[in-house]
This record gives C-alpha cells, structure tokens and sequence, in this order.
C-alpha cells in the first residue's frame, strides 16, 4: 500500500481500501490535498515530526499487481465513502 499511495499521491484523490491484510479496519490515505495544507492543519513548518514514529520511516514498499477500482465521488458526499 505505502508505494501505491506514494505512487498516487499526485493525483489529489482519496485512497480507500477495504480489506487490509491482517486488519480488521479499511484504510484511507490523501485525505489532504498538499502539504501545505498539512503544514497549516498541524501549525507546523515539518508535520511529519510530530506524527507517528512508523510514518517517519516506513518499511519497505512491495510491487502492486493488483487492479484498482475507481469511483466517482461526483455530486456525492465524500463522508459517505469514508471509514469511520
């Protein structure tokens, strides 16, 4: 997931997935739109120092195989479609 995300970062779309392996929760991930964004919602110049030790230094990426499934969010409720 982490080289998906990275690799997808750039597109400004929110990244759902539904079954994570080995967890019991779905994931969403840039839910941010820039790091300036991220900078302004933490009150930080690096955000990153204050997050999780794991966000910091992430293991290492796996190659993707799978297909992904895209869904129009267009004149829908982006909360709807959100884990929560």
């Amino acid at each position: 997931m982490p080289e998906l995300v990275e690799r997808l970062s750039d597109t400004r779309k929110v990244l759902h997935f539904k079954r994570v392996k080995g967890y019991s929760c779905s994931l969403a991930a840039n839910l941010v739109p820039s790091h300036e964004v991220f900078k302004h919602l933490f009150d930080a110049d690096n955000p990153y120092h204050i997050s999780s030790p794991a966000s910091r230094s992430p293991l290492r990426k796996v190659p993707v195989k799978q297909t992904l499934e895209t869904v129009s969010l267009k004149g829908k409720d982006l909360l709807d479609f959100l884990p929560y």
